[in-house]
């Protein structure tokens, strides 16, 4: 009997005992639980239950354990609840029975009350390491810090810390929690390890956000010769995404090769998105095509990976096949897709996929609601964002982070600060987190506004966000843009382990304020820090290089691009190559330089070179790069007035004249120049326009407040100002 009711042969103890029965053998209440664990549904666990019943060995603890056991085993707990309640005598393992079935059940909150019952009747039962192991499971399920802290004394005292299955319930609660530290320790503690402890730290790192440790810790169980599993895999491939290590990843993905194991989904997935994030979506592409199984993630995974990779076309194209070959959609495929949407070209039909969201009924999820708001925001309509938030429930900090994150990048910084103040102020009910400041402090940077910046960062401080590495760069890139790089360095060099991305900001900074020889430094440092510079790096390089006037580094830096680092320079680079040379009046070659380039020169080129000609009275070439400017863009207001300026410069009136007639025709109108003074915490903003009586300042009063004083200095009775 004992063997029939294991493995495959669990489905025959039915006929031995059936056999029994016919054979009027004896059947012993030791016979009974052998049998529930052969069932696994509830018609035959009630068909042996009734047996039971009519055998008057209903309450025999053993077996009543056993019922409890089986019905929370096969999910109905209700039964189990009801058999657990009726029995007159209960044991540990009729406790940690019931304990199991909650925890399975998602009621984990239920297991724990049931310990502290168990706490109560502590002379009469004897909790053990399986019933210590059940409730560290609950308290990992509820991150239930606190309470998991206070048992794991409980374990010390009763010396149960010994036992293999509560060592990895521990490791569990600390992992799922959080506390890395303490995961560490115990995991280091532990006298015997096996697959479930190290998924556990692992899991537990790359949950964290602590992608290099989980990395670290697959190699420690690498090397002790223990062989991962789909969960050690999936938790490692997903650190090599967050960390965008392709080569590790595909490292890892040869191993999988290599062992013949057969990828799970959730590894497949975790290899889709891997490659995505780290640049590489055909080998992405791949992954999915060749995998055995695929679930909606792996459809969702390779959506994301086009979008997150700005191939929308090819995001929009699987969408459209996915929606013919699977059909099934969720609201994580609805959000996904609508980041392909996010161009003013793009609008109408990011408005006709809201008009099907909401007509599925998918609008109301939360998620998508978040991913509506940025699109319309990413399409530059933020008339319609705005509407749509103020008609959203208010509870969601995503929703309010899009909402600023928008008014950001639109261009309207004090939409976004007073957005941010009206967060604060609600308070309770909603907390900035690490985007919101991260999105305040851009738009503090973009309006130049120091003092207001200073106020998000003492903020920052109370709530304990100071050491996120993406606020602290987003306060280098703050304080280097209102012109206190000295306090840039010191967020910088406080810093535990900056990123690349923060390196590159502060050697931006350091190129804005015309410090070329810091920028270099720590170019050169970032790089002894293991990190490798990528295109931006080379962008704020050969930006410091051109506000100094270091030609010979700028070529040398520029050259090193793709022989030393394998990086294909873009428009962004040739920029700069032609800023600096134009700078220096090496006219001649910035404009041969611009004709050798392999990519198609940009309107942007041709004009920095246009205002180079303007600085060193060129006019030839200065009227070739006019008119490529101008065939690119005929409105362009700024290289008629550059042109008209060279014709001045060199005494060509007549040239003046034309040119000016010619802007005139064509309608052609200057963005009015704009400034801005802080004073007394209030930035005052001055818009400037052109009139034939002379030149005028203008503005509007924003919030209820002039200052005489100031406009009486710079001139003018008009002005507004940013609270």
């Amino acid at each position: 009997m004992k063997v029939s009711s294991q493995g495959p042969l669990g489905r025959n103890a039915f006929e031995v005992f059936n056999s029994m029965q016919l054979q009027r053998l004896p059947v012993t209440k030791y016979v009974y639980p052998k049998i529930l664990s052969a069932c696994t549904n509830l018609s035959s666990i009630q068909r042996t239950h009734a047996l039971i019943i009519k055998t008057g060995l209903e309450w025999d603890v053993y077996i009543a354990s056993t019922l409890v056991h089986v019905y929370g085993k096969c999910g109905y707990l209700e039964n189990a609840r009801q058999v657990f309640d009726k029995m007159p005598q209960r044991n540990v393992v009729s406790w940690t029975a019931m304990m199991v079935g909650c925890v399975h059940a998602g009621y984990a909150q239920d297991a724990l009350q049931m310990y502290q019952e168990i706490q109560i009747q502590e002379q009469t039962i004897r909790i053990n390491s399986k019933c210590f192991a059940i409730v560290l499971s609950a308290c990992a399920h509820l991150q239930a810090m606190q309470q998991g802290m206070q048992l794991h004394v409980h374990i010390i005292k009763t010396g149960f810390h010994t036992s293999l299955s509560v060592g990895n319930g521990l490791v569990s609660v600390y992992a799922k929690c959080g506390n890395t530290r303490y995961t560490c320790k115990v995991f280091d503690e532990m006298d015997q390890r096996d697959l479930v402890s190290w998924n556990a730290v692992i899991s537990g790192y790359t949950h964290s956000g602590k992608d290099k440790e989980a990395l670290q810790y697959y190699c420690r169980m690498q090397q002790s010769n223990i062989e991962p599993d789909s969960i050690t895999l999936s938790s490692v491939v997903s650190s090599c995404a967050s960390l965008e290590g392709l080569e590790q990843g595909k490292q890892i993905h040869a191993k999988i090769i290599q062992i013949g194991f057969e990828p799970s989904v959730s590894v497949g997935n975790s290899l889709i998105t891997m490659y995505a994030r780290s640049g590489s979506m055909e080998d992405s592409i791949q992954v999915f095509k060749y995998m055995s199984q695929k679930d909606l993630t792996s459809w969702n995974a390779v959506v994301g990976g086009y979008v997150q990779g700005c191939q929308f076309e090819k995001a929009i194209e699987l969408f459209n096949q996915m929606h013919d070959m699977v059909g099934e959609m969720n609201h994580i495929t609805f959000a996904t897709i609508l980041g392909a949407f996010n161009s003013p070209q793009s609008l109408i039909k990011g408005m006709q996929l809201h008009a099907h969201l909401l007509k599925a009924g998918f609008a109301a999820e939360a998620i998508v609601r978040n991913a509506l708001l940025t699109m319309y925001a990413d399409c530059g309509s933020i008339d319609n964002a705005s509407n749509f938030f103020s008609e959203m429930p208010k509870e969601d900090v995503v929703s309010w982070n899009a909402m600023i994150a928008g008014y950001t990048q639109n261009g309207l910084g004090k939409e976004s600060l007073k957005l941010f103040s009206q967060m604060h102020r609600i308070g309770i009910h909603i907390k900035p987190d690490n985007f919101t400041f991260a999105t305040t402090l851009t738009s503090c940077a973009s309006l130049a506004t120091l003092e207001n910046g200073k106020q998000v960062h003492a903020s920052i401080m109370r709530t304990g966000f100071y050491s996120d590495i993406f606020v602290d760069t987003a306060l280098v890139d703050m304080y280097a843009k209102c012109g206190s790089i000295e306090d840039a360095e010191k967020v910088f060099n406080s810093m535990f382990e900056p990123r690349d991305f923060s390196w590159n900001t502060m050697i931006a900074g350091y190129a804005r304020h015309g410090y070329a020889d810091k920028a270099l430094k720590i170019f050169f440092e970032m790089q002894e820090a293991g990190l490798k510079p990528d295109h931006i790096t080379f962008v704020n390089v050969l930006s410091a290089c051109s506000h100094t006037g270091l030609v010979d580094e700028a070529r040398s830096h520029f050259d090193s691009m793709k022989r030393n680092y394998g990086i294909t320079p873009r428009v962004e680079h040739y920029a700069c190559m032609v800023d600096i040379l134009g700078r220096c009046g090496f006219l001649d070659e910035a404009e041969s330089f611009i004709k050798k380039m392999p990519l198609q020169p940009s309107a942007l080129i041709w004009r920095i070179l246009l205002g180079a000609c303007r600085v060193h009275g060129n006019l030839d070439i200065g009227k070739r790069a006019a008119e490529c400017v101008l065939e690119l863009e005929p409105q362009d207001a700024a290289t008629h007035l550059l042109l008209q300026q060279i014709y001045a410069t060199g005494g060509n009136w007549d040239d003046v004249a034309k040119v000016r007639t010619l802007i005139k025709n064509l309608e052609v109108k200057k963005e009015p120049g704009c400034s801005w003074i802080e004073i007394n915490n209030r930035v005052y903003v001055f818009v400037a326009e052109s009139r034939r009586s002379g030149r005028k300042y203008q503005g509007e009063k924003l919030g209820g407040f002039y200052s005489p004083r100031v406009y009486k200095k710079m001139g003018t009775q008009n002005g507004m100002y940013l609270e």
